[in-house]
C-alpha cells in the first residue's frame, strides 16, 4: 500500500506555491508600471527631456553685443567692417568669500597674462588684508577697538587705519604673478557685486580660451563671451561720417539704464 502525504507537506508546497504567484505579480506589476513610466515620458515629456539633453551636451557661445552692419561706398567696397573679439568675464557667485576670490585670481593668473601696470599700492594693500585678517586686526589698538564697540569708530574708519598702517615691507614679499593674482581680484570687485566685470577684453589667446574653458571648475564664476568690435579699413578717413560705437556715457547713463540697458553695454 502507498502511504498518503500528510496533511503538514501539502500545505508547505501550497505556501511556496502562494509565495511564487506573489513573487510573479509583483515583477509583472513593476514591468507594467515601468512601461506606464516610459511611455508617459516618451510621449508627453517628450520635448522636455530633449531641451535637456540638448543643454547638457551642447556647448554655448554666449555673444555680449550682435554684429553692427557693415559699411560700404557706391562701388561696394567696403569701409566699414566688424570683428570678433572674446572676453573674459566674471560675475560673482552666491555666498563665495573674499579669501575663495583670491584662490580664484591666483589660478587664473597661472593661465592667462593680464596687463596689470594700472596695480597701485592701495589696490595691493586691499589684497594684504584679505590674506592676513588676523594680523590686520592687531594694526588697531585696544583704545581704538573699544571705541569701535562704543559705535566711536564704524567698519570704514578701521579700514582706513589698517590701510595707513600697513608698511611697504609687508608688500616687498609679493612677486610679478602675486601683483598680477592681486590685480585680477580687484578687477573681480570693481563696482557693484551683481554685475558682471571683464577681466580681460583683449589680446584673449586661442590658448588662453582653451586652458580657461578647460578650468573653469577652478575659476568659479569665469567665463568666456564674445563681442564685436569695429574695424575702420581706411583708417581715420571719413569717421566723423562714418561713425563710432562708444560705451554708455555718463551724461546718458539714467536714459540708457531706464531703457533697460546695462552700464558696460556698448
Amino acid at each position: 500500500m502507498k502511504k498518503k502525504k500528510n496533511g503538514k507537506s501539502t500545505n508547505i508546497k501550497n505556501t511556496t506555491n502562494d509565495r511564487i504567484n506573489i513573487f510573479k505579480i509583483i515583477i509583472y506589476s513593476t514591468f507594467i508600471i515601468l512601461l506606464l513610466i516610459s511611455s508617459y515620458i516618451i510621449i508627453f515629456e517628450n520635448k522636455k527631456y530633449n531641451a535637456l539633453l540638448i543643454k547638457l551636451t551642447s556647448e554655448v557661445y554666449e555673444y555680449a553685443s550682435v554684429p553692427r552692419g557693415r559699411i560700404y561706398d557706391r562701388n561696394h567696397n567696403l569701409l566699414v567692417d566688424n570683428k570678433e573679439v572674446a572676453k573674459i568675464y566674471y560675475l560673482k557667485p552666491d555666498n563665495i568669500s573674499s579669501i575663495e576670490e583670491i584662490t580664484i585670481s591666483r589660478n587664473l593668473s597661472r593661465l592667462i597674462e593680464v596687463d596689470y601696470s594700472k596695480l597701485t599700492k592701495k589696490m595691493l594693500k586691499d589684497y594684504w588684508l584679505v590674506l592676513n585678517e588676523k594680523e590686520s586686526n592687531n594694526l588697531i589698538t585696544s583704545e581704538e577697538w573699544e571705541k569701535y564697540d562704543n559705535r566711536k569708530l564704524n567698519n570704514n574708519d578701521i579700514y582706513n587705519l589698517k590701510i595707513d598702517r600697513i608698511n611697504d615691507e609687508d608688500l616687498n614679499n609679493y612677486d610679478e604673478l602675486e601683483k598680477e593674482s592681486a590685480y585680477i581680484f580687484f578687477l573681480m570687485n570693481n563696482g557693484y557685486s551683481y554685475q558682471e566685470k571683464v577681466i580681460k577684453k583683449s589680446d584673449v589667446t586661442d590658448l588662453e580660451i582653451a586652458t580657461v574653458s578647460d578650468n573653469l571648475q577652478k575659476l568659479k564664476g569665469f567665463y568666456i563671451k564674445y563681442d564685436w568690435e569695429r574695424v575702420y579699413l581706411y583708417g581715420d578717413v571719413f569717421r566723423s561720417i562714418l561713425g563710432n560705437i562708444s560705451y554708455i556715457s555718463k551724461e546718458d547713463k539714467d536714459y540708457y539704464l531706464s531703457l533697460g540697458y546695462s552700464l558696460d553695454d556698448i
